[in-house]
């Protein structure tokens, strides 16, 4: 019995075929990247994240880098959301877009290298011990160098 043989493609259609493949390499991609995340969080103490790496995960925006600037600038203290909104009056920003662009951060940190950027303390936002961290290293590099 010797039937006709067809294609993958013949069989469910040339495109629903290609987003089948699609979806497959997408699925490895996925795993692949937690596998990343996995050996990242394993070997962590063994890292030493620059600045500049940290800033282009989290800041997409100017707006970003000016929160982080201001949070930076607050210390240990923390700053309430509407005085990092006051500060930065000049980009039109409310407490809730500023509380919001700063959960965003902590999304795109968390998902690359599994940290918070910034956490509540009350009702203030404080850094991090890793972002607090990663800039003391860099102003301790920068020391060294001069």
């Amino acid at each position: 019995m010797s039937g006709k043989w067809r294609s993958p493609a013949e069989k469910y259609g040339k495109y629903r075929w290609m987003e089948m493949l699609q979806r497959r390499i997408l699925d490895r991609v996925d795993r692949m990247e937690k596998r990343q995340r996995l050996v990242l969080k394993g070997l962590q103490h063994y890292f030493v994240f620059p600045e500049d790496y940290i800033l282009n995960v989290i800041a997409e925006t100017r707006l970003d880098h000016a929160i982080l600037q201001v949070l930076r600038e607050a210390g240990p203290r923390g700053a309430l959301p509407s005085k990092i909104a006051y500060q930065l009056r000049t980009y039109g920003v409310d407490r809730f877009r500023v509380s919001r662009r700063i959960r965003a951060m902590n999304r795109r940190l968390q998902g690359e290298l599994g940290y918070n950027a910034a956490e509540k303390l009350g009702h203030k936002w404080v850094l991090t011990n890793f972002m607090v961290d990663v800039w003391s290293t860099e102003m301790a590099e920068i020391e060294e160098g001069v």
